[in-house]
C-alpha cells in the first residue's frame, strides 16, 4: 500500500547547483558560483554571485550555502572508536551517537593495515554497534546488527535506528553482494529486528530522515552482466511499513552526501558511474535539492 496523495505530490526543486571552484576574494571559502534552473532555462553569472558572496564574507567568518559560521577557536582530542567502522554509518538518537556496521581490515591479523584493492581477502564486514556519550567521552559496545553491511543508509525515526540496503560480504562493489533488508535497532532495549525489504536492491545508497519518514536515493549495483548507478528516489514510512516512489534525482550517483536543512533534502557530490572499471573515474560536484510538501 502506498502513502496517501498528500505525501505523493511534494514540491521538487529541479535546480542543479555546480561548484566552479572560484574563491572569495576576502577569504579562502569555496562558493557555489553558478546554477542552472532547468524549469526556467536561465543562468546567473558567476560574477554576480561572487560579488554577492564577497559582501557576505568578512573577517574570519566562512560562508556555507548562504550562512555564516565562526572560525573554530579550538579543537579537542576525544576518545577514539573502540573498533574500526569503514563505510559504516553514524546516527544520533537522543544524546548519544551510534556508529553502526562497516568494514575493517584483517590484513595479517591487523586492523591498522590498508585493505588491498580489488582483492577478496584482508577485510571483515561487520555489524558492530558502538554507542558514544559526548557528555562523558565514553564508548559502549551494543548488540551487533544481524546483517553485517557497509555502504548502506542508516536513519533514526521515533527513537529507533533503521538500516537499509548496502553491500554485504565484501567492501568492493565488483566483489560484494548487496541486500534489500531493512533492520531496526531499539537503543533502549538493545535489540535488533527484521522489519522488511526495500523495493530497490542497491548499495552505496544515501538519504536522510524527515518528519518520521526516510528518504532514500542513489546507489550502485553490479552483476556479471550489468554495471549501473541509480537515480531512484523512494520514501519509507516505518510506522506504516510502506514505500512510495518520488521524482528521481537528475544525476545518477553513489558515494555522495545527503541531508535535510529544514524541509529540503540536499544531495551533493558523489560519482555518477559505478566504480571498479580501470581508468574510469566519474566524480561530480552537482548539488540537487528536493523540498517536501508541507
Amino acid at each position: 500500500m502506498l502513502l496517501g496523495k498528500s505525501h505523493m505530490e511534494p514540491r521538487f526543486d529541479s535546480t542543479l547547483k555546480v561548484h566552479t571552484g572560484q574563491r572569495c576574494v576576502t577569504c579562502p571559502c569555496l562558493h557555489i558560483t553558478s546554477w542552472h534552473p532547468r524549469t526556467t532555462g536561465r543562468f546567473t553569472s558567476s560574477e554576480d554571485l561572487l560579488s554577492a558572496a564577497n559582501q557576505r564574507c568578512r573577517g574570519n567568518q566562512r560562508m556555507v550555502h548562504g550562512s555564516t559560521l565562526p572560525a573554530p577557536t579550538h579543537t579537542s582530542v576525544l576518545l577514539p572508536l573502540p573498533r574500526p567502522h569503514g563505510a559504516g554509518y553514524a546516527v544520533t538518537v537522543g544524546d548519544k551517537i551510534y556508529v553502526v556496521g562497516g568494514v575493517s581490515s584483517s590484513v595479517d591479523g591487523s586492523t591498522a593495515k590498508p585493505i588491498p584493492l580489488a582483492t577478496p581477502g584482508g577485510q571483515t564486514v561487520t555489524g558492530f554497534v558502538d554507542e558514544y556519550n559526548p557528555r562523558t567521552d565514553t564508548w559502549r559496545q551494543r548488540e551487533s546488527m544481524p546483517t553485517p553491511r557497509n555502504h548502506y543508509l542508516a536513519a533514526a525515526v521515533g527513537g529507533k535506528i533503521y538500516a537499509l540496503n548496502g553491500r554485504i560480504g565484501l567492501v568492493f562493489v565488483n566483489m560484494a553482494s548487496i541486500t534489500d533488508l531493512i533492520e531496526m535497532y531499539d537503543p533502549e532495549q538493545d535489540i535488533w529486528s527484521l522489519v522488511g525489504r526495500a523495493p530497490t536492491n542497491r548499495g552505496d545508497v544515501n538519504g536522510a530522515a524527515y518528519n518520521g519518514r526516510i528518504y532514500v536515493t542513489g546507489g550502485e549495483y553490479e552483476t556479471a552482466k550489468i554495471k549501473e548507478s541509480f537515480w531512484a528516489f523512494e520514501l519509507y514510512d516505518p510506522s506504516a511499513q510502506t514505500w512510495a516512489t518520488l521524482p528521481h534525482v537528475q544525476i545518477t550517483r553513489h558515494g555522495f552526501a545527503a541531508g535535510f536543512i529544514g524541509e529540503t533534502l540536499h544531495v551533493v557530490g558523489g560519482r555518477f558511474q559505478s566504480d571498479g572499471m580501470p581508468g574510469v573515474y566519474s566524480p561530480t560536484a552537482t548539488h540537487e535539492t528536493y523540498t517536501v510538501a508541507s
